[in-house]
């Protein structure tokens, strides 16, 4: 038994990976795969790292690697070229650390990239005079999945199926956020506008002047 296996054993809590996309799929032009960390991270065996194409095994360079100021989440850059239907993403056995000497269990997370007529596009316009704002792609929960700020035109290319709604969030006391009620200041909550009506979007297919005016 190696090092790392004998310390991930004694402590009994291994550290917990998740990846992003959860749904396993990525669009043609995706290059980066997230994952996050049950606590931070301190040391990554990067040599153990790899990117399965089909049967072709890539070498995993630490540049492909970029973790955030918390330790708790990775970007992995990945390219691929048009003709792959699928990659792995490869995580051994004890080859992330966190603080508390804890390691990961073995991960072999499978993906497949899917074709440009899988997706749909959704473009328009934004007319105001408000000079903060965010731009918000919302999906049928009312999840935001995409937020712009101060954009004078939009156009959202591989976007899944389904159905959507846009809400605009104005910055009015320009603070680089929107901020709610503050009832013991007798403080209004900042605009929200919503567009008027839900989009629906089918694979393979434009939608196209989505303008808005407020």
């Amino acid at each position: 038994m190696n090092q790392k296996q004998k310390k991930k054993t004694d402590n009994n809590t291994p550290l917990l990976i998740t990846v992003n996309p959860d749904n396993g799929k990525l669009n043609p032009k995706a290059n980066k795969i997230k994952l996050n960390f049950s606590s931070p991270v301190t040391d990554i065996d990067f040599s153990q790292l790899q990117i399965k194409e089909d049967s072709i095994v890539k070498p995993f360079e630490k540049k492909n690697l970029t973790l955030n100021k918390q330790k708790l989440q990775a970007e992995v850059d990945i390219s691929y070229p048009e003709n792959v239907d699928s990659l792995f993403l490869i995580i051994p056995d004890s080859t992330i650390k966190d603080f508390l000497n804890n390691y990961n269990n073995g991960l072999k997370e499978r993906f497949t990239v899917k074709k440009e007529d899988d997706y749909a596009i959704l473009s328009g316009t934004i007319s105001t005079e408000a000079k903060n704002y965010f731009f918000e792609l919302l999906d049928e929960k009312y999840k935001p999945i995409l937020t712009l700020k101060n954009p004078k035109k939009y156009e959202l290319n591989f976007l899944n199926p389904g159905t959507y709604y846009i809400r605009i969030l104005v910055d009015v006391n320009n603070n680089g956020k929107w901020d709610n009620a503050d009832l013991t200041k007798m403080i209004q909550p900042e605009p929200v506008i919503f567009y008027k009506e839900k989009i629906g979007l089918r694979a393979n297919w434009e939608v196209r002047d989505i303008n808005i005016e407020f």
